[in-house]
């Protein structure tokens, strides 16, 4: 079937960014809106520019310009589309608690962030402490740590068949104070506190001036080795694994519906608990697993599954062409 926009995008991420494979320099190199990704130097870069926002400061970067009174750059980069970006470098979003998103079931991959500019005929990239300072004590602060918070879906109170990203919703890309709209801020122990935090104004270019914001896997990521697999003990590993999904409902309350290996899921629960007990019984999370959207199915489904997919650590994710 004909694959839908989001899905073809995906697919090209996905699959010139899977363990162990290298950028294909044949094709065209898959991009998104308002944003530079380079998967072999695992980078991404948006520009922005400097609103020097009035104290107090609450964002590193916004989308837009709702938020630059409280945020040190505005960017035309969807929090979305950099959220997307992030997975296709493979790093892995917070695993929030459905019922409670302010519960964190697990941390964000860390990430780590720059700021290039010119200042006075001189091009200067710096980490983001080197231009922020402590509003009592006028001095720069100690430092900043970040982590992909991948802010959340939620329904959309005007139509609850469909979904809105937070991060979206709220213009925010980049927080300082651990906002669980944020794609990417800092964590409870690191972050800053409201009205804490200005801008060094003699350290940053004037108002609307250029920058680029830089991010990329922080340099000593916690990463420990798997443990090795023991043989399967169900059977032959299977070929993959293959989740469909499609619309279901009504056509006024549309709602995902699934399938997992050709057996219906009533939700995706359902069809995550399904893949867990294959997972399990084939010891197979180095088994493929595909995505199959509908052409019609949303963006926020995909989303959701692909979150899934990565709390779950199975290591190849593709979409079917």
């Amino acid at each position: 079937m004909p694959r839908c926009p989001l899905a073809s995008v995906l697919a090209l991420l996905l699959a010139a960014c899977a363990p162990g494979a290298e950028p294909d320099k044949s094709g065209p190199v898959p991009q998104l809106p308002n944003l530079r990704l380079d998967l072999k130097a695992k980078t991404v870069e948006i520009d922005g520019t400097f609103c020097v926002g009035e104290y107090p400061l609450e964002l590193l970067a916004c989308h837009g310009t709702m938020k630059d009174y409280e945020s040190m750059v505005s960017s035309p980069c969807k929090p979305s589309v950099l959220h997307m970006a992030l997975l296709a470098l493979g790093l892995k979003p917070r695993v929030r608690d459905e019922k409670e998103p302010g519960k964190v079931l697990r941390e964000g991959d860390p990430v780590e962030l720059l700021l290039r500019f010119t200042k006075d005929g001189k091009e200067l990239t710096v980490e983001p402490h080197e231009v922020i300072i402590n509003v009592e004590t006028k001095k720069r602060i100690a430092g900043t740590s970040f982590v992909f918070f991948g802010s959340f879906l939620f329904p959309d109170p005007m139509d609850k068949t469909k979904m809105i990203y937070l991060g979206d919703a709220e213009n925010w890309l980049i927080g300082l104070l651990g906002d669980t709209a944020s794609v990417i801020d800092q964590p409870a122990d690191a972050a800053g506190k409201y009205g804490a935090l200005a801008i060094d104004t003699k350290a940053v270019p004037p108002k609307g001036s250029k920058v680029t914001l830089i991010i990329r896997p922080a340099a000593k990521r916690p990463d420990k080795p798997e443990a090795p697999k023991a043989p399967p003990e169900g059977g032959a590993l299977p070929r993959e694994f293959r989740i469909l999904i499609k619309p279901g409902g009504t056509k006024a309350q549309p709602a995902p519906e699934f399938a997992v290996n050709g057996t219906p899921a009533r939700d995706l629960a359902e069809a995550i608990k399904a893949l867990e007990g294959l997972a399990a019984k084939h010891n197979g999370l180095d088994v493929p697993v595909v995505l199959d959207p509908d052409d019609d199915a949303q963006h926020g489904w995909v989303m959701k599954v692909l979150d899934e997919l990565h709390r779950l650590k199975f290591r190849t994710i593709s979409f079917a062409q």
